[in-house]
């Protein structure tokens, strides 16, 4: 390991992340001169895409919160037009995907994390990916379109609130902090569609002020909560069951970049070949073809 690598890791591990966190979340909400300044730095530094987003002027974002969390135009991110495909959750970069086998995922190379162990030893989550399936790893940059949106028609059967650290979840810490994913805060989401299964996993990260969660409830309107779930560590992972959600359907978002972790079951179809690791991947894209029409 690079002794910057190793120096970026140790100051990592003595921050107070959940404090400053809480800080930077408190920052990006700010408003009036200072939301401008912010919202102005952020889009110079990132070079954000504005020509994609619903509402182009910097101005209307209330704050940086709000530029954070930009839907985009309705012409962009178009959903595949066949029906069998399982379409990319989110923008940003392939981190890692492949096979799930005794229930080992890869974080990084010579890494790997248990999957009971990511579902907090919830063995309810864990069952329909414990004889196998696939894995795909999303890492959102500051950058990207911070929307997660759903992969393939399913309806909500499973939800968990995990809290935990906020470490970066960048290269250099998925390479040098083992079990990462399984440390960091995140929620998972269990989704049925008629023999398969597949689950959306987001990951918290330090400095991303928040996961929200948005499912339509019975009345038909959306919620940022999930109906009957209790977001607290010791509470029993809680079924709650929604009517099919539609594949390209919103279902969260970030404050800042973080990372979403895509399982499918063992009968879902495998990724595409031409699927690599680093792949540049954004809302919609093709992840995998099912053999069976829905």
């Amino acid at each position: 390991m690079k002794l910057f690598d190793l120096f970026f890791l140790i100051i990592q591990q003595a921050l107070p992340k959940k404090l400053l966190t809480k800080i930077f979340g408190k920052v990006a909400s700010c408003r009036g001169w200072p939301s401008y300044l912010l919202k102005h730095t952020f889009k110079f530094a990132y070079k954000i895409n504005m020509a994609e987003a619903a509402y182009k002027e910097l101005k209307l974002y209330p704050d940086l919160n709000g530029l954070f969390t930009r839907r985009l135009a309705p012409q962009y991110r178009p959903q595949p037009i066949d029906s069998s495909i399982f379409s990319s959750p989110a923008d940003g970069r392939l981190a890692q995907l492949g096979k799930i086998e005794n229930c080992s995922l890869i974080q990084a190379k010579g890494i790997y994390y248990n999957l009971t162990s990511l579902m907090a030893g919830d063995l309810e989550l864990v069952k329909p990916f414990q004889q196998g399936g696939n894995f795909s790893c999303i890492y959102l940059a500051p950058h990207n379109y911070h929307r997660v949106h759903m992969p393939f028609d399913g309806t909500l059967v499973g939800a968990r609130y995990i809290s935990g650290e906020l470490f970066s979840v960048n290269k250099r810490t998925t390479a040098g902090i083992k079990n990462l994913y399984c440390k960091n805060e995140r929620v998972v989401l269990l989704f049925e569609n008629k023999t398969r299964y597949f689950s959306l996993i987001f990951v918290g990260a330090c400095l991303v002020g928040g996961i929200a969660v948005i499912l339509p409830s019975q009345q038909g309107d959306t919620q940022t909560h999930i109906p009957g779930l209790e977001w607290t560590t010791e509470s029993q992972p809680q079924l709650v069951k929604t009517s099919e959600i539609s594949r390209g359907s919103e279902i969260g978002y970030f404050y800042f970049g973080s990372t979403v972790i895509l399982l499918t079951s063992r009968d879902c179809p495998d990724w595409l070949p031409t699927l690599e690791k680093d792949t540049l991947v954004r809302v919609g894209d093709p992840l995998a073809r099912s053999a069976i029409s829905r």
